[in-house]
């Protein structure tokens, strides 16, 4: 990770002004104009107009097409006297939005041909000022909103990261050890003390919801007026208030919940976490202490990456390492005292600064059905994105592992049962892992991959090339057929002081098996096969292998979910087996990929 401090972007902040300034300007003088007169037309009177005169200009605009302008001339009479006038709408602009130019010049010639009278609206205050459509072109106000958004939207969005970024980072040169403790560098992680995620969630949801409601409110104002018309389809735009009120509802609980539980902050120890060492903390909360309340509690290494650009970009996340458990407890200062702590495996990416492409810590925690001191009965979930980094330096004051703690341990054993059955022999155990292991997430697959492979199909037979067709098969296909192996597959593991014997077979029919003296076993290494996440919950798999001698390798155990898990399965083999040399720390992904290229 890089100590240097970037240079504060004064740059990029000018550049968001122009930007800035576009989205303004389509605002003030665009948008709110045509609402204000739109507002101030609605006690205008309607009376029967003569048309006097009506043609359509055209324009071209080279590549972008042809623009339209109406023009006309009408006369009415009001309390006895005669007037003319020329305007037609609220705006005075030629342009081809919703055809609005078109309709009213044909319109218009329609009723000076047939002779007939155009209701127009003057201003009862002033009769000479007269009207003919006085409601606002809303295909022309959401045009315009979209420079309002983009233009503006982007340039404010600059300008606060620029601004908000330079905050984060720290003159190193006041710094003595800056180059030994990169995590000092960086103002979100100067401090043993971490904040949550969960008050920028919260603007999330209010922005959104704001922007929702800015977005939709110029034509539900306008129902009225569009249904006094007969204009029926612009009662749809209720659709779009059925999903503002849905955003409404979303931020207002999520003020709830935080008015509720308030600041959460994370105190770090050992500080910054460490990688070879401990990665543990404690979160005093405002949760009313109660012996029972479980807080479950998991800590990921994650890579994240972009990949595409422009409106095609988008953001990846990979999971080089995780662990779960389960926080312990104690009565604290002000409600409950949450301490959690893991053991962390060397050769883990250290956290860095945010990029297109970077590694980053996050300790995620919940607990549902508590209260707090105040008797306000709540959930409680907070993510922290907390600085690691290769110290080597276990925990002072927390002792209890979140791995160890006794709801851990029982979820382990659940889900243990689900995926093997064993069983204590005279000379040592059997291990049995029977059909349909992790059906839940394998019938998943499966139908993600049949559904792939009838797309491609689906494709051949609309006339798709046959590389097209070759692609979607043979992954789809790949996918299904891995699948139900995963299902209907079953292994048999016997393990003694002196030897250890694997079966396979896939619906009753034998695929393999081996027979191993344990003396011809180097030992048994634990190997991540493989993940899945579903919401928040992230799971990985883990199976044991004997290494031999001669360099093969055999699966002795598959399926099992969790490093602390799998270690525990590979103790359990390495004591059966009269006591092999086992690589205790399960490969994370780096050290995985390292290994394959190396083999390779």
């Amino acid at each position: 990770m890089s100590t240097q401090n970037p240079k504060k972007n004064w740059l990029l902040l000018l550049l968001s002004i122009p930007f800035s300034l576009i989205g303004l300007g389509f605002l003030f003088i665009s948008i709110i104009p045509i609402l204000y007169e739109g507002v101030v037309m609605l006690n205008w009177q309607p009376v029967q107009a003569k048309v006097l005169h009506v043609e359509l200009n055209s324009y071209q605009n080279g590549d972008s097409g042809t623009t339209y302008l109406a023009s006309g001339r009408y006369k009415y009479t009001v309390d006895g006297i005669s007037y003319q006038a020329n305007r037609l709408g609220i705006t005075s602009g030629h342009d081809d939005v919703g055809g609005w130019q078109r309709r009213m010049s044909g319109t218009m010639k329609e009723i000076k041909k047939r002779d007939l009278s155009l209701r127009v609206y003057y201003n009862p205050d002033n009769p000479a000022n007269a009207i003919v459509d006085p409601s606002p072109r809303w295909k022309l106000i959401g045009f315009n909103m979209i420079f309002v958004l983009v233009f503006g939207g982007l340039g404010f969005w600059i300008c606060y990261w620029v601004i908000e970024n330079n905050k984060k980072f720290i003159d190193t040169s006041k710094i003595p050890d800056a180059k030994n403790k990169p995590w000092l560098t960086h103002a979100d992680w100067a401090s043993p003390t971490v904040y949550s995620e969960a008050k920028f969630t919260l603007y999330i949801a209010w922005g959104a919801t704001i922007f929702w409601w800015l977005l939709t409110s110029p034509a539900l104002i306008a129902i009225p007026s569009e249904l006094s018309k007969g204009n029926v389809a612009i009662l749809s735009v209720l659709l779009f208030a059925v999903g503002g009120v849905g955003l409404l509802v979303w931020a207002i609980k999520a003020t709830k919940k935080w008015n509720a539980i308030g600041r959460t902050p994370l105190t770090l120890d050992p500080y910054p976490g460490s990688i070879g060492g401990q990665v543990a903390g404690s979160i005093e909360t405002n949760i009313r202490y109660e012996s029972g309340l479980k807080f479950p509690v998991t800590l990921s290494s994650i890579y994240s990456y972009s990949s595409g650009s422009g409106k095609n970009r988008t953001t990846h996340e990979r999971v080089n390492w995780h662990e779960s458990g389960y926080a312990n407890i104690t009565a604290g200062t002000k409600g409950t005292s949450v301490q959690f702590c893991f053991d962390v495996p060397e050769g883990l990416p250290e956290s860095e600064l945010k990029g297109s492409r970077y590694n980053f810590w996050r300790l995620t925690m919940s607990a549902d059905g508590v209260s707090t001191v105040a008797g306000i009965k709540t959930s409680f979930e907070r993510q922290f994105l907390i600085p690691v980094f290769k110290t080597a330096v276990q925990s002072q004051f927390v002792r209890a592992n979140s791995t160890a703690h006794s709801q851990a341990v029982i979820d382990r054993e659940t889900e243990l049962v689900q995926v093997f059955e064993i069983e204590e022999t005279r000379n040592g155990i059997n291990l049995t892992f029977p059909l349909w292991r992790e059906k839940n997430a394998n019938l998943s697959y499966f139908a993600f991959g049949s559904l792939f492979t009838g797309a491609g199909l689906f494709a051949s037979w609309l006339g798709a090339p046959l590389f097209l067709t070759a692609i979607f098969v043979i992954v789809g296909g790949g996918i299904a057929v891995g699948s139900l192996y995963g299902l209907l597959n079953r292994l048999y593991t016997t393990i003694t002081a002196d030897r250890i014997t694997t079966y396979r077979s896939l619906l009753g029919l034998s695929l393999s098996g081996s027979d191993t003296a344990v003396t011809d076993i180097k030992k048994l290494r634990i190997h991540r096969t493989g993940s899945t996440t579903k919401g928040k919950i992230h799971k990985e798999f883990f199976a044991v292998r004997a290494h031999l001698k001669n360099g093969k390798k055999i699966i002795l155990a598959e399926t099992l979910c969790g490093s602390v898990a799998a270690t525990a399965m590979a103790e359990r083999i390495a004591l059966s087996a009269g006591g092999l040399a086992l690589e205790r720390t399960p490969l994370t992904v780096q050290q995985a990929r390292k290994e394959r290229m190396t083999r390779g």
